[in-house]
This record gives C-alpha cells, sequence and structure tokens, in this order.
C-alpha cells in the first residue's frame, strides 16, 4: 500500500502447467481504467513487434540481395579473368587516337628504353615533351611505313606526353616535339654515355603549340566476333553514307566535268596541266643536311658515308671533270718536253752514231741515278693504279643498296603480321555499345579528353589534390548509375584491381555532369 497499488496473482484455470502472472492493480483507478491501461500496453508492444519484424525482413532481405549481387559480381570478375587476354600496349600507359592509331608512352626509363628498341618500327613518330624527365610517346603507324600521321593525332600525342610529365603537377603548360623514327638513335657522341630510357635525336626536331592539362577516362568493350562483325557492317554502311554525301556533284556528272575541261582548253590553249607521277632517277637526288653536323666517328657509328655531299650529281660531274684534267694535263705538258729534248738531243749529236750515244750517256750518267726512262714507266704504274682507285670509288658511290638480308625481311614480315593482328584486336573494341551486343570485358582508357568525344563513358580530368583511387571509384560509380546490367556489372569488376587507376596521373581532379547526384 505504499505505492498505492496491490498485486494479484492470477492464473488460468483451464492451463496447470502456465505459472500464475502477477498483475499489479492501482486502488486509485477504477477496475475498468486498471483494465484500459493494460490493453493500451498490449497494443503499443504488439505494434513494436510489428515494426522489429517488418524492419528484420527487410534487413534479411537487403543482406541477400546484396549477397547475391556480390557472388554476381565474383562470378563475372572469375568469368572476365578467365576470357580476358592481356593485349602488349597494356602495359605502357596507352590510347586510341580520334583517327585509329595507338599512342604508347613508357611508365618509366626502363619502359622508355623497351618502347624504342622492340616497338618502333618504320613509319611511326617519336614525341616527347620540352620537359626535363618525360615519357617517350611512339605514335605506332597502322602499317609498316604507311602515310603520315595526321595532324590531330600528333596534337593529341603531344597533350599526352605534356601531361605525364612534370608540368601537369607544377600545373604550368609545356610544349612538346616529334620526329620520325630514323632520327632516334640509343648512339651516344663520342666520349658520352647515354643512361636507361635516354636517347639521342639525329636532325630537325617538329615543334608543337603548347597543350592543355586536359585528360579523360573512358571505357571501351571488348565484343565477341559475332558482335565485332555486326559492328563493322555498321561502319562500312555509315562510311558508304558519307562518301554519298561529300560527292561533288561534278564527280556525279562526268559529261559535265568534260565539257567544262574542253571549255577551259578552248579559252586558254597555252596552257596544259600535266598531272602524272614523277620519278626521280638513281643519279638525281639531292641530299638537304639538318641539324649539327656530325663528327667523323659519329658517322662510322650511324654507317654514314664521310661526306654526304659526295652523292650528289653535280659533285661527281666535277670531280670527274677534274681527274680527266689531272689526267690530261701532266701526259700532254710531258710529251711536249719529251719532244723538245729529242729534238736538242738529235741536233747536238748528229754526227755521232747510236754506240757512241750510248756510250756518251752511260758516262755522263751520275752513280746512283735512276735512268729517266725507268722514272717515266713507274709515273705511268702509279697514274694508272690512281685511275683505278678512282674508278673504284665512282663506283661504289653510284653503285645500287645492297640487297636486304634475310633476318631483315623476316622483321618486316612479322611487323606486317603485328600491324594486321594490332587492326583486329581495336576492331573489337567499341566505345558505343549497344544493348543487344555481346561484352566480354571492359577497359579502362586514359587519354587527352578530345580523343574521348566518341565514348559513352568518359569524365574529364584535370589537375588537382585528390587521389587517383577515390577519383576511379567516384568516376565508376557515376558510370554504373547510366548503364544497363550487363555494362555496369563489367564496369564494377574494374574495382577489383588498380587497372582503372594505374594511368592517371597523380595529384587529379574529376568532372562531370551530375558526378555527386544520388
Amino acid at each position: 500500500f505504499e505505492n498505492n497499488e496491490f498485486i494479484i496473482s492470477l492464473s488460468d484455470p483451464y492451463d496447470n502447467e502456465t505459472p500464475p502472472i502477477l498483475v499489479p492493480i492501482d486502488i486509485s483507478l477504477t477496475a475498468s481504467k486498471n483494465a484500459q491501461r493494460y490493453f493500451v500496453d498490449k497494443k503499443s508492444a504488439a505494434e513494436k513487434v510489428k515494426k522489429t519484424v517488418a524492419s528484420s525482413e527487410k534487413a534479411i532481405k537487403n543482406a541477400q540481395e546484396k549477397a547475391k549481387s556480390t557472388l554476381e559480381q565474383v562470378r563475372v570478375v572469375v568469368e572476365v579473368k578467365k576470357s580476358r587476354k592481356a593485349m602488349w600496349f597494356e602495359k605502357f600507359r596507352w590510347f586510341v587516337s580520334s583517327e585509329g592509331y595507338v599512342v604508347v608512352a613508357g611508365r618509366d626509363a626502363q619502359q622508355n628504353e623497351l618502347l624504342v628498341k622492340k616497338y618502333l618500327r618504320n613509319g611511326d613518330i617519336y614525341v616527347h615533351a620540352d620537359v626535363r624527365g618525360a615519357s617517350s610517346v611512339i605514335i605506332r603507324n597502322k602499317t609498316v611505313g604507311g602515310a603520315d600521321i595526321p595532324p590531330k593525332t600528333l596534337t593529341e600525342a603531344a597533350q599526352m606526353a605534356v601531361c605525364y610529365s612534370n608540368a601537369w603537377e607544377a600545373g604550368v603548360t609545356a610544349a612538346a616535339w616529334w620526329v620520325r623514327h630514323e632520327q632516334v638513335s640509343r648512339t651516344a657522341p663520342t666520349g658520352e654515355y647515354l643512361p636507361s630510357g635516354s636517347f639521342m635525336i639525329r636532325g630537325k626536331k617538329n615543334f608543337m603549340p603548347p597543350s592543355q592539362m586536359v585528360m579523360g577516362l573512358g571505357i571501351l568493350f571488348k565484343m565477341d566476333d559475332e558482335t565485332t562483325e555486326r559492328h563493322l557492317e555498321i561502319e562500312k554502311a555509315k562510311k558508304a553514307e558519307n562518301q554519298l554525301d561529300t560527292a561533288s556533284p561534278e564527280a556525279e556528272n562526268p559529261v559535265a566535268t568534260r565539257e567544262s575541261a574542253e571549255a577551259a582548253e578552248e579559252e586558254f590553249p597555252d596552257i596544259q596541266v600535266n598531272i602524272g607521277r614523277t620519278c626521280v632517277k638513281d643519279d638525281e637526288f639531292t641530299l638537304i643536311e639538318v641539324g649539327p653536323k656530325l663528327t667523323l666517328a659519329q658517322q662510322k657509328q650511324q654507317k654514314l658515308p664521310v661526306n654526304p655531299k659526295e652523292h650528289t650529281k653535280k659533285y661527281l660531274e666535277e670531280r670527274m671533270k677534274e681527274e680527266l684534267e689531272a689526267n690530261a694535263g701532266p701526259s700532254a705538258r710531258t710529251q711536249k718536253r719529251r719532244q723538245r729534248k729529242e729534238k736538242l738531243a738529235k741536233m747536238k749529236y748528229k754526227d755521232q752514231t747510236d754506240d757512241d750515244l750510248e756510250l756518251h750517256k752511260s758516262l755522263l750518267k751520275p752513280q746512283g741515278q735512276v735512268d729517266k726512262t725507268e722514272n717515266v714507266e713507274a709515273e705511268k704504274r702509279q697514274e694508272k693504279e690512281k685511275e683505278k682507285e678512282k674508278t673504284e670509288n665512282r663506283e661504289e658511290c653510284v653503285k645500287p643498296p645492297p640487297k636486304k638480308a634475310e633476318h631483315e625481311e623476316e622483321e618486316e614480315e612479322d611487323d606486317k603480321e603485328a600491324s594486321a593482328e594490332e587492326a583486329g584486336l581495336l576492331s573489337s573494341l567499341t566505345a558505343q555499345p549497344l544493348d543487344l551486343d555481346t561484352l566480354l570485358f571492359a577497359v579502362p582508357v586514359v587519354a587527352p579528353y578530345s580523343a574521348l568525344a566518341g565514348y559513352k563513358y568518359r569524365v574529364k580530368i584535370t589537375p588537382g589534390i585528390g587521389k587517383r583511387g577515390k577519383a576511379t571509384k567516384s568516376a565508376i560509380e557515376l558510370f554504373t548509375r547510366q548503364k544497363t546490367d550487363r555494362q555496369a556489372a563489367l564496369i564494377k569488376s574494374l574495382l577489383s584491381d588498380d587497372s582503372a587507376s594505374r594511368n592517371l596521373p597523380t595529384k587529379v581532379r574529376i568532372s562531370a555532369p551530375q558526378l555527386h547526384a544520388k
């Protein structure tokens, strides 16, 4: 009664096994209010139980979905690892230019050395930033010794070379330059040493304008054979349509073209335009030297002729003329001098017989003096030897180049096969996947942002203070929000390793529409 209540022990008369329940009764309340208080407590307890069961079921459902997603992701990762074969350029920094050229850069001095020694071929371009310690960049031509690299690809490669240099962290713009493959050499000047990853550039450097510090992260997808063929057919159809759209009216109407040409010929009869192939003969060429003059030791190391001007037609003609004059001059003078001496001798010894003349000559000749006839014969022999040497030198200057060795021909064949394999590999990668495509795996690409214009998944990267791993994770989260299920699974599989972040420059800032949206 101290608390104004008492406790009643109530038991179930129909259930002897259940122990009795102690029920406190408030003596200040009526029986109905005591009962109402217990009914309210029962109702609130029932609601709590209901909410607890609902939250538990939701948690269990979320855990099951997460487990299912994790299992699916693990399955995709295992499937990708089984089906994916690393491409040769993935061990370097790389991207595919807007015009379809593979551009590769080294990560360190050893990779720079490997790039130039193994992968720089005839027709390729070497690009380097005008900054000390920058990466070596090469542009792989589509075919060995193929056509010149387009300016847009050169600009993108120069931008890559600058962004992978100290200029990125410093936040300053820098220029880059390019040279052809034959200008790059590992042969150091006499008395000097080239460390690993350093090269000698022979000749003129072609400088590019300063590049912007803007890179991008994009995603390429590997397609199966059937999907690749379908994409190739779509590209061929688009190219055919573009050719029809860009065809000029004159080309579509050959009669009008011929009539206009005839009218122009009647109006300007004296002007004839001859468009043909200009063939340079073997002995009609000019060698233009660019860059600093090389020493004799450097020329021997490069297996170049000591004096390149000896290959010009003008020089050969002048040299031959000088040789003819030099050969003709002494012999004519010698003959005139001999004739004059013989004439004077005849006048002096006209009264003597031949035996007397020989005896007189032998008596007048000093001891040890060589006969003049022997001197003349020795001079003739020397002149003949000199003429023979000069003739051999001229033959060496104009002789055709030696045939290629068998190992060089084999290397060219290997390069052609590698180019064909590389072209087929690039055709199986797409930046615009369709919903019906069968995709095998995703490939991250870090490239100049202008080269990612046709990519479905891309973000812009500029110098900043962010870490590469965190930036990559944010970009992948953005990509998975604008995706199909298969594409999202392949993109998420990139988080299993550092393939997406290892090619990013240090200290980055990413930007894209709705990057931080939920």
